[in-house]
Parts: structure tokens; sequence; C-alpha cells
């Protein structure tokens, strides 16, 4: 399975992995004939998809969760918000129980390195983002050796961060254009707001309510500033990564999505003085910098593609060449990028790589 952008779609391809549109079936896996479905895609703002064909037919994209389990959580999470519009408050019960699941998962797979990025439409951006924030930060937290407990509030806290997004002026929330003062200002409420109706659940605890209020915080002061950079917690620091993260990697209504690699060289900055350095650096290990599945373009000038990842080297993945015969793309020979240090990646954007690949 591989991922690629929607002009690269060629008649033997079948689509690898199903797509979800409002939380409901938009195209399931195997589908062939994908041509005739790139428009509508394209309406809702999808413009790359994972399929399967001969040139990543043995290549697996990890994700730390099931289908099934991500497909419930953004159903459960998107009844929430429903329950919490028409009775001014939150039901948290599938959504703890949600949470059990996919840390129980994510536990049985210690050394996960994630590939997947999961693809939904424009109008799915928070039920998407709110996901896989969560998962990021689940399976941050595990490698960091956090306790279950600790992991618990962390990701209640995640899949509810954005939950004041709702009561904000939406035409503001998803405007393509840029932002006056007064409209930042208005966005930035979203951490109090969030934070205040977390604060009407029993169930939920201080941390999981401070993720909400935080998660925009930065260490040099920088950020919403409800809290003191010095007094930013663990949790929230974990948080704010994953968010940024998350965040940056896919499109928005004012800019396309970054690649894994740029969002990383964005957070590498960052961690400076912004982020925590040494958090962001156990992120990187439990992350695909260059996802399996991924096109590339080489030094060499050749192009490769993504077989697997090396664990504890993140930036250096093992690839495969991509050569040319009588006009197709064929598999050609598998290199480790960790041991061939001549070889260096000098593009990762899919769609700089569409057209280059012509």
């Amino acid at each position: 399975m591989r991922k690629i952008p929607l002009k690269m779609i060629t008649p033997e391809m079948k689509l690898g992995k199903s797509i979800y549109h409002e939380n409901f079936l938009l195209l399931r896996q195997g589908t062939s004939n994908l041509q005739r479905y790139a428009n509508k895609l394209t309406e809702l703002d999808i413009g790359s998809i994972y399929i399967d064909d001969s040139l990543g037919d043995d290549i697996e994209i990890h994700d730390a969760i099931s289908e099934e389990t991500r497909h419930q959580c953004k159903e459960a999470l998107s009844q929430t918000f429903v329950h919490l519009l028409e009775n001014k408050r939150i039901e948290m019960t599938k959504v703890i129980g949600l949470i059990e699941k996919m840390m129980d998962e994510i536990m049985s797979q210690p050394n996960i390195i994630v590939s997947l990025q999961d693809i939904g439409s424009s109008k799915d951006e928070t039920l998407l983002h709110s996901v896989n924030t969560t998962v990021y930060g689940l399976v941050l937290a595990s490698r960091m050796g956090i306790s279950p407990v600790t992991q618990r509030d962390l990701a209640q806290g995640l899949l509810l961060h954005d939950i004041g997004k709702m009561f904000l002026d939406q035409a503001i929330l998803y405007k393509s254009s840029a932002l006056t003062r007064e409209e930042f200002e208005h966005i930035k409420q979203h951490t109090t707001i969030g934070y205040e109706i977390l604060k009407k659940d029993p169930l939920l605890t201080e941390v999981s309510r401070r993720v909400a209020l935080e998660h925009h915080e930065r260490l040099d002061g920088s950020g919403y500033a409800n809290t003191p950079g010095g007094e930013i917690g663990t949790v929230t620091r974990i948080a704010a990564i994953v968010d940024v993260y998350e965040a940056l990697t896919v499109n928005r209504c004012y800019r396309k999505g970054f690649t894994p690699s740029k969002a990383a060289d964005i957070l590498i900055k960052d961690a400076v003085n912004k982020l925590d350095a040494d958090i962001c650096a156990n992120f990187f290990q439990c992350i695909a910098i260059y996802p399996n599945g991924t096109m590339l373009r080489l030094s060499n000038g050749k192009f490769a593609i993504v077989k697997e990842q090396v664990i504890g080297v993140p930036f250096r993945p093992i690839i495969r060449l991509i050569e040319q015969n009588d006009g197709k793309n064929i598999k050609g020979e598998v290199i480790d990028l960790s041991k061939t240090l001549n070889i260096t990646i000098i593009e990762d954007d899919p769609t700089v790589l569409a057209e280059q690949m012509k």
C-alpha cells in the first residue's frame, strides 16, 4: 500500500484504505476505477488517497489503532459534540470506553512507528484532528513510560481539547484568508471555553481539562499565556507537540498540509525555546518522518518509495528505487539509507513529485 495524490491515479490501482466523509463510508477499501471519483474527492478537499498496486504490494503502512477503533472514536466524538450542543453538557460514557480500547491496542505494540495518516474531508477537520492527536499522544506517552492513569487523562484531554471551537463563530474559524487581530483573539477563546465546559463533567480530571486550556502554551511564553511557561506540566507539553504536528500535516482551509518531514523540521526549530526538546526527540522515534509508501526523489537523481522504517534512525528509512521498463514504473533495488550515507532525500512532496515523474 502507498499514498499518492489524486493526479497520479492509474487504471490498475485499487483503494488501499477506506475513506469516510462526515463519519459515513464514502469509498470502501478495494474500490477500483478510482478516476471516476477524483472530482468528488477534490470537491471534499481530499487530495491524496492510499492505493494498492504493484509498486506498493509488499509495503505495510502501520497505524497504532485499528481502522474499526478509529472509526468508532470519530463516531463517539461526533455524538459527544451533538449532545453538548443539544444539552449544554458532555456525555463521556462512550468516549471513556473507547479510550481504554485505544490504550490497549497501542500498548500491545510497544515499538510501533506510526506511518498512516487518516484521510477525510475538510468538513471532518475537528474529528480527524482530535482523534489523530490522541493517537499520537498515547503512542508518545507510552514510549516515555508514563503511567496508564496519566495516559488516560492525556487521552481524554486530547480528544476534547478543541471542544471550545464549537462555540466560536464558524465563519471566522474556517476563514481562508488571514485573520484580523480581533478575529485571532476570538479564536484564542476556544481554550478557556473548552476548559469551562470540561469543568462541568465530574468524570474528567483537572489534568484532562488543562490539556484543553493549555495546549497552545509555549515554554517561552509566546502561546496563549493562560499559564507561565515554567509551570507547563509534562502532559500539556506532550499535548502541545502532537497538536502542532498533526495540525501541520493536514490540509486546512487557509493552507495545504506539510509533509511529515517538513512538519518535523518546524518542530525541531520550535524545540529550541517553544516546545520541550526532549519530548520532541521522543516523538520523532514514534512517527515515520518519511512514512512507508511515501514517494521520494534522491540526491542521485533517482526516484524511490519508502519500504520500511529503521528503529532509532527516523530520518533515514529503507527505500526501494523505482525503475522504468517500457514506460512503466517497476520495483528496483532496496537501499537502507541508515547505512548508505552518500544518498540523501531531496524531495518528498507528493504534488511536486507527481509533476517530476511525468
